[in-house]
Formats: structure tokens, C-alpha cells, sequence
């Protein structure tokens, strides 16, 4: 603002008593406007690139670390696995759990299914579904745990599992390993 009446003070021409801008002066004012202007302008644009990077970057992470921390504590569990590895094929089982809950009896059977996003993504959906003693389904459910994962892997060795997943979101993309490995039973 000092510097705006200091430019005012010497564009102002006193001939004839008249005081006033000149055309010079002017132009030197709006130059001087413009510059700033649009040095406020870039870092607003800076400021909204970096912010929504970050937003995605945030997405994928947490796409990444829900889809392993659900698979992980469905391994732990688990009696019996059994994986599918083919994320091309859509509507396709990627994962197979099954155990027996030790205080009812009841068989739990837990899916992962890939389905198409529309784009070079997937969605990973858990289908969890409770059978009484007799085999009769007594629960249905299921919930989307990720909705764009790029690609994902499960290996067996012994009594560790070990699954990589790469999830996308935007620009965006996020790799995660788990080491999954079963307690031994006593």
C-alpha cells in the first residue's frame, strides 16, 4: 500500500495546479499489479496441484493397507486357503479362506472376488458367508475393501503367506508387502 501512494506521489504532475496521474505512471502501476497478481495466482495453482497429489497419494495408501490388514487377520484365521491369481478375469475368486469357530461350530467361508472398476483398476469386494453345523448358510455378507487396486499377489510357503498388493488413485500409487505368518498351534 506504501508503495502504491509512493508510485501515486511521483506519477502526479503538478502543471497548472492540477493534480493527477500520468499515463506513465499508469502503466508502471497496473505492471507492477499484474506481476503480483499473477505471482499469487501461480502459487494458488501450486498449492491445488500439491494438495490434490496428496489427497491421492492418501487414497491409495489407505486402499493398500485396508485390502492387507483384511486379508491378513482372515489368514491368520484360516484353516484352509486356497488363491486364484487372476486379476484379468473379472468377477473371479482371488481368495479362498475357511475356518470352524471353535465356540459355535459354524464353518465361515470369506472370498476375495476381483470386479472391474472400468478402468485398468480393479475392486476387491470380501464375501463372508457364516454355515451352521448342518452346512446351511446362515449369513451372507459383503463389503468392498478396496476400490483401486492395480495388481496382487499371494504366496504360500509353509505356514507363511506373503501378499503384495499395488494400489492406483489418480497419478498415484502405492505398493505394500505383509509378511503373514500363522502362530504354531500348541
Amino acid at each position: 500500500m506504501k508503495m502504491l501512494k509512493l508510485l501515486t506521489l511521483l506519477c502526479t504532475k503538478n502543471t497548472n495546479r492540477q493534480a493527477g496521474f500520468t499515463l506513465i505512471g499508469l502503466l508502471v502501476t497496473l505492471a507492477i499489479s499484474a506481476l503480483i497478481a499473477a505471482g499469487a495466482g501461480m502459487t494458488a495453482v501450486q498449492t491445488l496441484k500439491v494438495t490434490h497429489a496428496s489427497k491421492e497419494h492418501t487414497a491409495s495408501a489407505r486402499q493398500a493397507q485396508n485390502f492387507g490388514s483384511l486379508i491378513s487377520q482372515d489368514l491368520l484365521m484360516a484353516e484352509t486357503a486356497s488363491t486364484s491369481d487372476d486379476p484379468a478375469a473379472p468377477e473371479i475368486e482371488f481368495i479362498t479362506l475357511q475356518w470352524k469357530d471353535v465356540e459355535t461350530g459354524y464353518v465361515c467361508e470369506v472370498s476375495y472376488i476381483w470386479l472391474d472398476s472400468g478402468d485398468s483398476t480393479k475392486k476387491v469386494v470380501r464375501h463372508e458367508t457364516i454355515y451352521d453345523e448342518e452346512g446351511i448358510p446362515t449369513s451372507n455378507a459383503s463389503t468392498l475393501i478396496a476400490d483401486h487396486v492395480f495388481s496382487a499377489s499371494l504366496s504360500q510357503q509353509d505356514e507363511a503367506f506373503t501378499l503384495s498388493v499395488e494400489t492406483k488413485a489418480g497419478q498415484q500409487t502405492e505398493t505394500k508387502q505383509y509378511d503373514i505368518i500363522r502362530r504354531a498351534e500348541s
